[in-house]
């Protein structure tokens, strides 16, 4: 429980904790839409810092079955990198 906090700065927190920061590309399909959904979130830990919607290359649409095994099945493909730089 936490009973007393204060505002940090995003900027302090990218600045100071950038190794922890990752970047995850997110595509799923969308059941509701029948669309494809791609989404570049920035996380520290299960904060998100960030999330916005970018164009998935055509490996990251491919069905699964075209992709060698040990990937993620459609609708939850997602590929993590750790303190990657931050995006744009």
């Amino acid at each position: 429980m936490v009973h007393m906090a204060e505002p940090v700065a995003e900027d302090l927190l990218r600045e100071e904790l950038s190794e922890s920061i990752e970047s995850i590309r997110r595509v799923e399909w969308d059941k509701k839409e029948g669309r494809i959904i791609a989404t570049l979130e920035e996380k520290l830990g299960a904060l998100q810092l960030s999330a916005r919607p970018f164009a998935p290359n055509e490996e990251e649409v491919a069905p699964s079955s075209a992709k060698p095994s040990g990937r993620a099945p459609p609708g939850s493909s997602s590929a993590r990198r750790p303190g990657s730089s931050r995006v744009g």
